[in-house]
């Protein structure tokens, strides 16, 4: 059950994917689109591992059930791209070569096992702690998480409109706190939107 989650979530990105990918080759975007669609493109990707993390550990009750489900759908997601990708060039009269194909998809995976890793234990953590916790305290979370998320794109957004030598600090906080912050709204939105168990009366 909770590896069809997880194929589940990796095809729903393998999707967003695709379509990032079509702008960046088809569309003539210009500045600061191309930013923007490639930060939306990280934001997906984290709030889908999250996704299938927080799901799959409300199912199996399991912290590395839900790390491995954030890692293979995040790895579905990249090797799917490659596979576009390769597509994509070959429909273009521009094949990849087998060189490119090997380093920039060995780097896409890597990247993704590494991605999957470390949100899917946020998420997964979030989702253990969360599990009894009273609805306040996981509105609360999802507050939090979103004021950290506010942060991380502002500290984006300023990045942008700033010079390259000076953006690795703002680049450096802004990625870390937007894939915390998407990484824990998962499990907080199902803590909110749980129904609340009723203990069971025995019958007189």
């Amino acid at each position: 059950m909770t590896f069809r989650i997880a194929v589940k979530f990796g095809m729903l990105l393998s999707g967003f994917m695709a379509i990032s990918h079509s702008l960046e080759v088809f569309a003539n975007l210009q500045p600061p689109l191309p930013a923007v669609r490639g930060v939306a493109m990280w934001a997906l990707m984290f709030l889908v591992c999250s996704a299938a993390s927080a799901v799959s550990y409300d199912r199996a009750k399991s912290v590395s059930v839900g790390i491995g489900a954030s890692v293979l759908a995040a790895v579905i997601g990249s090797i799917n791209l490659v596979v576009f990708a390769v597509a994509i060039g070959a429909l273009r009269g521009r094949p990849l070569t087998m060189e490119t194909i090997v380093s920039t998809g060995g780097v896409h995976v890597g990247g993704a096992v590494g991605v999957g890793l470390a949100v899917g234990f946020v998420s997964s953590q979030a989702a253990a702690f969360l599990r009894t916790a009273p609805k306040p305290l996981a509105v609360a979370v999802s507050a939090g998480a979103l004021l950290l998320l506010g942060a991380g794109l502002t500290a984006i957004v300023v990045a942008t409109s700033i010079a390259r030598s000076a953006r690795p600090p703002f680049i450096m906080f802004g990625l870390p706190a937007m894939a915390t912050a998407l990484a824990v709204v998962s499990p907080a939105a199902l803590a909110v939107f749980r129904s609340p168990i009723v203990p069971r009366t025995r019958a007189s």
